[in-house]
């Protein structure tokens, strides 16, 4: 089974990638179970309490604690890959995103 977090503030946007995802599950006849998040802090505090997943998308632009903010804390004690989807394409904020070892960048216009 492959384990998916989804990040996003936005309950709608949630739930588009997470019944994106189970298309594909279908598709691929692959086993995926999505756990949606609706801030950067609930994600970093599964994280910290022990919870695991083989990926994580998420947002760039969330209240409180920001997907890179969120990425950088993730990356303190993980390697897993993190997807940030952001709909900017101002380089400084790329090159940001790249800082903390993201693993894929997706704009989204």
């Amino acid at each position: 089974m492959i384990r998916i977090a989804v990040v996003d503030d936005v309950c709608e946007v949630c739930t588009q990638l997470e019944k994106y995802l189970l298309q594909l599950s279908d598709k691929y006849n692959q086993e995926i179970e999505v756990e949606p998040f609706y801030s950067g802090k609930s994600i970093c505090d599964a994280l910290k309490k022990h919870d695991s997943y083989d990926l994580i998308f998420l947002d760039y632009l969330m209240p409180e604690v920001n997907g890179l903010e969120a990425g950088a804390e993730i990356r303190k004690y993980s390697q897993v890959p993190l997807v940030l989807l952001t709909a900017s394409d101002q380089e400084d904020i790329l090159r940001q995103i790249l800082s903390i070892a993201c693993n894929c960048i997706k704009c989204t216009h």
